[in-house]
């Protein structure tokens, strides 16, 4: 007889996940949420729920990334799960 497949999460129940997704215009909103889409059902896939998701809008020349840096500050966001390619152009 075959064991059942594991279904919990492969991070654990103690994870707190926060998907991060940034495009730099308005223009491009809807990528926005289709990133973010994608985020949380890569997240779903792998057993993984998603407790907050932040979206930011702006340009990757500057630094300035105020939603994002709220992440790492946050006790309760234990992983932050993003699709950029880069966070920074410098």
């Amino acid at each position: 007889m075959r064991a059942a497949a594991n279904t919990a999460s492969p991070l654990g129940a103690d994870w707190r996940i926060a998907v991060y997704g940034r495009v730099s215009a308005a223009e491009n909103r809807p990528h926005l949420e289709r990133q973010a889409q994608r985020l949380v059902a890569s997240c779903a896939a792998k057993g993984s729920q998603v407790q907050q998701m932040v979206r930011e809008i702006g340009s990757a020349v500057n630094e300035s990334r105020p939603k994002f840096l709220t992440l790492p500050a946050n006790p309760r966001v234990t992983l932050i799960v993003a699709q950029t390619p880069k966070l920074s152009m410098q």
